[in-house]
């Protein structure tokens, strides 16, 4: 390295040296002269590191170059300056052209192997007789095919597990004690560049790879890892990830651990990101901070001319539309398209629509069907379907009718079907109950689907399930009960994996588990909870999707002969169930019970059952009922139909 001609100041402070550097422009001291020249890559007098170490402290104009060479060489900043040479190589030659360097490795080397460790390590290698052999004394192996090869690669260069013999699974190996072995792994491997390895040449033999391998996605060539881990599927990261297969997995991973296609879906993650935020920000989330939101509007300010990243690409042509009252209205309340249908058909964010809604003092219509109606008709796609009909259960509405199967469905959005108070309870408490009663009175069957199922990915798929169920849609397996075997389970981890997934309530505790099995594999659960000496049925489900005629039956009486029970009562959600599975299995019916009810937060559609309102509220007023205190800490309330309870006597 050059010499830095430059003011050092030695402050002793605690026996530490801090170097202070001078900056030969401004005439200031900084402990980090480099940082001072260019700082968040902005040069602060208009002058890089490197041109100033020139100009101030080499006092030139011309670059170094290579003392060996005279090739460029590279800058270490302030510090470092310029090294001396351009390369490793010629570093070194650099070194052994002078004495000095020279004698201290002979003298090193006389230490070293003049020890009695390293003198029989010399001899060992004398006796094996590591020099190159006389073409005499090579082997000639006779090939004649690629699985002769491939066998003696096997025998002679592999390992019991295997694995490559890391001394023998070398070129110069080869070279030095066969006469034509690498030369006839060559030939086998024409496909492959002069430069390739000698393991992927091998494992290219071994595996009977005849070409390349490609990218799943491009098509491109891949790049080989190891003679153990082969060839990877794809040439790059952007490769893998736009892969639909790569997608799916990814995606049904992210639900079994999650309940959703991202770790935000689960409100564990999304718990564990606001309390960091409110850690190191001191809020919620972190576009909240002051500071930061006035950052990002700066950088955009820079970067775009606007405070919102999202003008920039607002068109000309959408925004004449946007600012033309006349053109809203007509779209929005004639065309009776929503505002989300008319951002998208926009391209535009349906928060940029509402905001210029409120400008123009346009009141926002919600229209009857919702979007997720939507998605429900498009899964149903039959001819028969009727929606927002009010001509079934006069003057009440049903949002899906379909009048071949007799089915109807309700999509029940949270909050438009809930109470927050005692006066809408007299009318919400009944309502869904009542429809449900109507219904069957035309011999009706009538579904009720909360938001926050349909919402959740693992619910919606067991929506799916019962409604393709309901109108007479094949299901993707319909197995034979004669191969299946009736087992009782222990293991809680796979009931609870099992009820998640496949039951809209969930798992619950329970004494007796039967599980109906189809080659090792669980396809049907019931679940029985003995209470008073009485037997009850608290979950009964099949796998998704998939149809066992007779396993209910086959449960049922394997459960009867092993525990002899006297009664079992069963509870039927009125919402979804299907009664005709009790009456099968000899049930009775008894009675219809009250509707049961959830508690929800605002904006948050997640229901919590009474039993969790026990404990202590925020806000208590001893002058209001429980309830009322409930809804007076911002919580809502939805009904659902009601159980019908059956019950089997021996």
């Amino acid at each position: 390295m050059y010499k830095i001609n430059i003011l050092l100041l030695l402050l002793y402070i605690n026996k530490e040296v801090a170097i202070i550097y001078k900056c030969e422009i401004c005439k200031k001291k900084y402990k980090n002269l480099g940082r001072h020249l260019s700082n968040a890559g902005k040069l602060i007098h208009g002058i890089s590191v490197e041109d100033y170490y020139l100009k101030y402290i080499l006092k030139t104009e011309s670059k170094p170059i290579c003392l060996l060479c005279g090739n460029k060489v590279s800058f270490y900043g302030i510090c470092g300056g310029f090294s001396k040479t351009c390369s490793a190589k010629c570093h070194g030659k650099l070194l052994w052209s002078t004495d000095s360097h020279r004698k201290k490795v002979s003298q090193s080397c006389k230490k070293t192997w003049n020890t009695d460790k390293y003198k029989k390590i010399a001899a060992l290698n004398s006796s094996k007789g590591w020099k190159n052999k006389s073409t005499l004394e090579k082997e000639l192996v006779k090939i004649n095919n690629i699985e002769s090869i491939k066998c003696w690669i096997i025998i002679n260069l592999c390992e019991l597990n295997n694995n490559l013999i890391s001394g023998k699974s070398q070129i110069r190996y080869l070279k030095r004690n066969y006469l034509n072995i690498f030369d006839e792994i060559k030939k086998y491997t024409k496909f492959l560049n002069e430069s390739s390895s000698l393991s992927e040449r091998l494992y290219c033999i071994i595996n009977d790879i005849k070409e390349k391998n490609k990218c799943l996605e491009c098509n491109n060539k891949l790049n080989f890892v190891t003679y153990n881990k082969g060839y990877n599927d794809f040439c790059s990261t952007k490769c893998s990830t736009s892969n639909q297969e790569v997608k799916n997995k990814s995606k049904n991973t992210c639900i079994k651990k999650y309940g959703g296609p991202a770790p935000i879906h689960s409100c564990h993650i999304r718990e564990k990101i606001r309390k960091t935020n409110l850690i190191k920000y001191g809020t919620e989330n972190v576009l909240q901070h002051g500071i930061i939101r006035d950052k990002i509007k700066k950088i955009f300010l820079e970067k775009y001319g606007h405070e919102y990243y999202s003008k920039n690409f607002v068109k000309e042509s959408v925004l004449r539309k946007v600012r033309n009252i006349d053109w809203l209205k007509n779209r929005h309340y004639k065309c009776k398209k929503s505002v989300l249908q008319i951002s998208k058909e926009l391209g535009i964010s349906q928060g940029y629509l509402l905001k210029k809604f409120n400008e123009l003092g346009l009141k926002v219509k919600l229209f009857p069907r919702s979007r997720f109606e939507k998605e429900i008709i498009g899964f149903i796609n039959k001819s028969d379907l009727s929606s927002n009909d009010r001509s079934v259960i006069s003057p009440y509405e049903l949002d899906i009718y379909l009048h071949g199967q007799k089915l109807a469905i309700e999509f029940n959005g949270l909050f438009w079907h809930s109470s927050d108070n005692k006066e809408s309870d007299k009318k919400m408490k009944n309502k869904h109950l009542m429809k449900t009663e109507m219904c069957n009175k035309k011999n009706i069957k009538l579904l009720h689907i909360f938001e926050n199922e349909w919402i959740d990915l693992i619910k919606q798929d067991i929506w799916k399930s019962i409604i393709n169920s309901n109108i007479g849609k094949k299901n993707k397996f319909q197995i034979n009960i004669e191969k299946c075997k009736v087992k009782q389970i222990t293991n809680n981890k796979l009931i609870k994996q099992f009820l998640n997934n496949n039951h809209l309530l969930g798992f619950i505790n329970s004494s007796v588990k039967l599980g109906l099995f189809y080659k090792e594999e669980l396809i049907s659960l019931v679940a029985f909870k003995q209470i008073n000496k009485k037997w009850e049925i608290v979950r009964f489900c099949n796998k998704n999707h998939l149809s066992v005629i007779g396993g209910a039956s086959k449960l049922f009486n394997y459960f009867i002969n092993k525990y002899n029970p006297a009664t079992i009562i069963a509870y039927s959600d009125r919402r979804f169930l299907d009664n005709n599975l009790y009456k099968q299995l000899n049930f009775k019916h008894i009675r219809d019970s009250k509707p049961n009810y959830f508690y929800f937060m605002k904006n948050k559609l997640v229901l919590h059952s009474r039993v969790k309102f026990n404990k202590p509220l925020k806000q208590l007023d001893s002058k209001l009922s429980k309830v009322e205190n409930i809804y007076l800490n911002g919580y809502r309330r939805i009904w659902d139909c009601g159980n019908a309870v059956y019950a089997w006597n021996k």
